[in-house]
């Protein structure tokens, strides 16, 4: 999710074709799109509410400490379009510390993006990619 953040702020900085209208930071464009169209707030959280409801079956509710059901891996959502994930256990294992690994990254990217923004108060994506 942290990888799609980051894609996400530098995209929404630079195209946003829905509302032309509305510029500024990432945080400015929210404030926004939320004060433009006051129902976008509750849709996006229920979305958010709704997939951490479903994130919950696939733990076993009866043991403490928040263990997985059996047959489940951490991280797996079933979602590989384009077959990245290897077949052999070895190689599998190797790529989802190689995601692990990018997430964390893309975690401290993300917080150092919006950090940015804030304290200077100008898009990220003009700094980065200046067209």
């Amino acid at each position: 999710m942290a990888m799609a953040a980051v894609a996400g702020i530098l995209m929404a900085e630079k195209f946003h074709p829905v509302f032309p209208e509305i510029s500024g930071t990432a945080h400015e464009q929210l404030a926004a799109v939320f004060e433009k169209v006051p129902a976008f707030r509750w849709f996006a959280l229920m979305h958010i509410w709704i997939n951490e409801g479903l994130r919950l079956y696939k733990f076993d509710i009866e043991k403490r400490g928040g263990a997985l059901k059996s047959g489940e891996v951490p991280g797996d959502y079933g979602y590989d379009p384009l077959n990245l994930m290897p077949k052999k256990p070895d190689a599998a294992l190797v790529r989802q510390n190689q995601e692990i690994n990018n997430g964390r990254l893309a975690m401290v990217a993300s917080l150092g993006m919006i950090a940015d923004e804030q304290i200077t108060g100008q898009p990220i994506a003009d700094k980065l990619i200046p067209l």
